[in-house]
């Protein structure tokens, strides 16, 4: 019997990214539904629940993934606008939002590569608590009130 010379068809493999790459797919995608839809040319529904959507378009990434092989890094840098990923960075990772596609695709991927990567509530960055404690120490001070680490407390507890 002779072989047939055409190629069978295999079955669409589904492909299995890491955990911590799903979770940073889905939090990327989430709240960016629409932007994400249209770059994939794919249609929303509008009556799906939202976490069917963003499942809908993170299993779309992951085969663009792989149809294009690429890493999360050259996803990002290759279809992602810098504004979305600089807000991305700043709001959700708490990093610098400065940079060009490539910085801050990088600077994302190095973040979700981390084993315990964990899309969480949006974070402050570290400044930003610094800049609020110290907006309450002169609330105090404007107000009457003396707070403990206050230069005055401190004299008047060493007299």
């Amino acid at each position: 019997m002779r072989r047939s010379s055409r190629r069978q068809r295999s079955e669409k493999k589904r492909v299995d990214i890491p955990a911590s790459l799903k979770v940073g797919l889905i939090s990327l995608v989430t709240g960016n539904e629409r932007l994400v839809a249209n770059m994939l040319d794919f249609e929303l529904d509008e009556g799906k629940d939202t976490s069917e959507a963003v499942e809908i378009l993170v299993s779309k990434l992951a085969d663009c993934l792989q149809v294009n092989n690429l890493n999360a890094e050259g996803l990002l840098a290759r279809f992602f606008d810098s504004e979305v990923l600089s807000k991305y960075c700043i709001e959700v990772l708490g990093k610098s939002g400065k940079g060009k596609e490539p910085v801050l695709a990088a600077r994302i991927a190095r973040e979700w590569a981390k084993p315990g990567f964990e899309h969480s509530e949006p974070l402050l960055k570290k400044s930003n608590k610094r800049k609020e404690s110290r907006n309450n120490e002169n609330d105090d001070k404007h107000s009457g009130v003396e707070s403990e680490s206050s230069p005055a407390k401190k004299k008047k507890t060493q007299q």
